[in-house]
């Protein structure tokens, strides 16, 4: 289980990278690497070395979340007293020993070791923790954010924190003579000044070289600086040489079965006729008797008889007028009946999900808000109650309320598969820096025996049984 126990803000803090890689990004590769040579490690004092680096979670707000594993807080170092301070020193000191002797066995790795050297810097003595009297360091691969401020090496922090407590005596007993308390720190400004010096012209040069590598890597004379990954697989050329031959063989293979099934695509062409060859004259077959054509017969035209006076007329009959049909009335369309609404559910009453409504899609059921309980607590021991507000169409929000007062919140959506109605919840943010994880829930049955199951989407991915409550 991961706890968050403390949160930084990135802009106050210079990223470290080797070879154009920020060591941030490769907690996992750092972390397997620890883990790898953990023997190595604990037989020379360090027996939680895959620890010792906290888990960070960037923010796009530029906030970075610090996570440790276990069930215990860490606690800042400064907040021990003096006799705590003083194990976790000696620890530390143990941890300096065997990370120098793990970088002196990684002298082959460059990558490896570039990037765990970057790594054990941090920005200042604040940013060491302890759980169970195990230092934790954040900010790794971090520098101060004001330019040319030199970081600190968690290889050389045991031996410097631990020189305040041992010369507390001395400093204690020459408080009376002023000279010597003022000569003490003289020394620290002078390698000061020197350093600063070196960094004005050593810059401008590394800067040129970067270039002039960037430059020559481009035209083709020089390999790029910038690998693919944090850990760079190293292939032979002849593997690379056999690769492509084969695919040359398999481009080969498949230009002639297209050349085959193109030629069988071509229609045949019919012979051309030789206008130039000797033709023989067409003569029409006298042999055949032609019959002569029958006379068309002209039908004759009706006599019509001589009229001698003129008919009488008889009068017709009067005919019988039509009674008009009756006209057909429509008869109205019966109204349809309005859908009855549904009712309103009670508040604090559990949420059931009617039985057509997975198969109809129908969501207005869910139209409102609901309050979310969990068995799950937050970093502080205190528990996550949540709240779901949705419209007619399953679209809304997701809140989280804490006792500080803050509220987080973030986009939640409700949808059937199937017979499961699943909400999806991404991650909420906290105004104050923060959030909380992204976490789907998804619901079975029907009515009263419907019944809600979540999950978050964490390396734990921790589950719970979700209750939802109208307000």
């Amino acid at each position: 289980m991961s706890i968050l126990f403390a949160t930084s803000q990135r802009n106050d803090m210079r990223p470290l990278a080797f070879q154009g890689i920020f060591a941030t990004n490769c907690y996992d590769q750092l972390r397997a690497y620890l883990a790898q040579n953990e023997e190595f490690l604990a037989a020379r004092g360090m027996p939680n070395a895959a620890s010792f680096l906290a888990e960070p979670m960037h923010d796009a707000s530029g906030a970075i979340d610090w996570y440790a594993e276990g069930d215990v807080e860490p606690v800042p170092f400064s907040s021990l007293g003096e006799v705590e301070q003083q194990m976790v020193m000696d620890t530390l000191n143990n941890y300096a020993s065997a990370l120098q002797a793990l970088l002196a066995k990684s002298q082959g790795n460059g990558m490896a070791e570039g990037l765990l050297h970057e790594a054990l810097q941090h920005p200042g003595p604040d940013d060491l923790y302890v759980q169970n009297g195990a230092p934790i360091l954040i900010n790794w691969g971090f520098a101060p954010g004001v330019q040319g401020a030199v970081p600190q090496d968690i290889m050389r922090l045991g031996g410097i924190a631990a020189s305040p407590v041992a010369a507390a005596a001395p400093v204690a007993a020459a408080a009376p003579a002023a000279a010597p308390v003022a000569a003490a720190p003289v020394a620290a400004p002078v390698a000061a000044s020197i350093f600063p010096g070196c960094l004005s012209w050593l810059l401008p040069l590394a800067l040129l070289l970067l270039l002039l590598w960037l430059l020559l890597a481009a035209l083709g004379h020089l390999p790029s600086p910038l690998p693919s990954s944090c850990f760079r697989q190293s292939v032979s050329m002849d593997s690379e040489l056999l690769r492509k031959q084969s695919l040359e063989d398999d481009l080969a293979r498949l230009l002639r079965q297209l050349d085959e099934r193109a030629a069988l695509c071509v229609p045949k062409t019919p012979p051309k006729e030789d206008l130039h060859a000797e033709r023989k004259p067409v003569l029409p077959d006298f042999s055949t008797p032609v019959p002569e054509p029958e006379p068309e017969i002209v039908p004759e035209e009706p006599v019509t008889p001589p009229s001698f006076g003129v008919a009488p007329v008889i009068p017709e009959e009067p005919k019988a007028e039509a009674k008009p049909e009756p006209k057909v009335v429509p008869k109205p369309e019966p109204k349809p009946e309005p859908k009855p609404e549904p009712k309103p559910v009670p508040r604090n009453s559990k949420m059931e999900i009617p039985k057509d409504a997975a198969k109809k899609k129908d969501l207005t059921f869910l139209e409102g808000c609901w309050r979310s309980k969990t068995d799950l607590f937050n970093t502080r021991g205190e528990p996550i109650e949540g709240e779901y507000c949705f419209n007619k169409n399953g679209t809304g929000r997701r809140f989280v309320y804490e006792k500080n007062g803050q509220r987080c919140s973030g986009a939640a959506r409700a949808r059937f598969s199937g017979n499961r109605l699943i909400i999806e919840a991404p991650e909420a943010s906290c105004p104050r820096g923060g959030g909380y994880v992204a976490q789907d829930v998804t619901c079975t049955g029907s009515e009263s025996s419907t019944q809600c199951r979540g999950q978050e989407h964490s390396r734990n991915r921790n589950k719970w049984k979700a209750t939802f409550l109208r307000k």
